[in-house]
């Protein structure tokens, strides 16, 4: 009787356990934050490089610093071209660029770009020096008029954020990657 018992109570809780909905992470580059609305938009970092706009945590506590909004999206070396988020199609769109110069393994707190404020477009010599974080590269690159007028966060890369949710359209927690130092994580 006691063994019955005991299978009942595991089985049971078993079940409950079983029940229960675990929620679901994700993390993207943002590319439009709207606090006032409290409305990210973001291109997630794996799966289709489709925009997702999710809400703010509705607890304040539970988001990070206020992630940092850019447009540069990918740059494809190989084929000469930047991939940018067009908010007013809410698309992504391809724009050429020809590389001028390049510079790798470039830090943060490098002399030449510590106090700059990045992107950089000249519009009388048609150029932009761009600087990529997440691969540590800055480039010095020739663009087409038209490309030249975009704003300037057309060419400045958005923080990465990661954010817990159950409902696709509202993140339950959000922290800002771009701005966590994880080795001072619990101090």
């Amino acid at each position: 009787m006691k063994g019955l018992r005991l299978a009942v109570v595991i089985l049971a809780l078993g079940a409950a356990a079983g029940c229960r909905r675990f929620g679901t992470v994700n993390q993207g580059w943002v590319v439009e934050y709207l606090a006032a609305e409290g409305k990210i938009t973001l291109i997630p970092d794996s799966g289709p490089a489709t925009p997702v706009t999710i809400l703010v945590p509705e607890n304040p506590a539970e988001m990070g610093p206020p992630p940092a909004a850019g447009r540069l999206v990918g740059v494809d070396m190989r084929e000469r071209q930047f991939t940018v988020f067009d908010p007013g199609s809410r698309s992504l769109k391809k724009v050429p660029f020809t590389l001028l110069s390049q510079a790798d393994s470039v830090r943060r707190d490098d002399p030449r770009i510590t106090g700059r404020r990045l992107p950089v477009i000249d519009q009388e010599r048609g150029t932009a020096i761009i600087y990529v974080p997440h691969e540590r590269r800055l480039l010095t690159v020739r663009l087409a008029g038209e490309s030249l007028v975009l704003p300037a966060e057309t060419w400045r890369v958005g923080e990465l954020i990661r954010y817990y949710y159950k409902d696709p359209q509202r993140a339950l927690r959000l922290m800002n990657v771009s701005r966590t130092d994880i080795n001072k994580a619990g101090e």
